[in-house]
């Protein structure tokens, strides 16, 4: 989850970075920036 606290770019990044190498090792390669764009599609805070 994702704090208010300081870093939280720097934490959000490692997040979609371990999605992209999960993503790989399941057999649907998708890059970092993909990710970034569909998380921010779906929105949130």
């Amino acid at each position: 989850m994702l704090t208010s606290t300081p870093g939280r770019y720097g934490r959000y990044m490692a997040l979609v970075t371990d999605l992209s190498i999960e993503s790989e090792r399941h057999g649907t390669p998708l890059k970092a920036r993909d990710i970034d764009l569909a998380l921010f599609a779906l929105g949130g805070t």
